[in-house]
């Protein structure tokens, strides 16, 4: 039989949900400020016809340099990032009208 194995912090604080439009200008994943007790797990839609770069940086930019370009969701991939609030997550697309969902906690 199987065993469950939990790696990380146990306490879990608030859990949000979301979505977002992505264009080609760099933008905040989200205006929430709120204290996050794990991170944020990133989906890119499995529409998406671009690729979404995301990042932790506000000077992120889509596959243009390789000191500042953010990690590439294709349509369907997703990420987790270990960040303290959801306004620390950047993102930016190579298209206009590319979209993201989100899970926080």
């Amino acid at each position: 039989m199987a065993k469950k194995v939990f790696i990380g912090q146990k306490e879990i604080g608030r859990t949000n949900t979301g979505g977002a439009t992505i264009g080609t200008s760099v933008a905040a994943l989200s205006a929430d400020g709120a204290s996050l007790k794990g991170g944020v797990q990133i989906v890119a839609a499995s529409t998406n016809a671009s690729i979404v770069y995301v990042g932790t940086r506000s000077t992120l930019t889509a596959g243009t340099a390789n000191a500042t370009d953010g990690f590439p969701l294709s349509a369907g991939d997703s990420i987790f990032l270990p960040v303290r609030k959801e306004s620390d997550v950047y993102c930016i697309a190579d298209a206009v009208s590319q979209q993201v969902y989100f899970a926080s906690h």
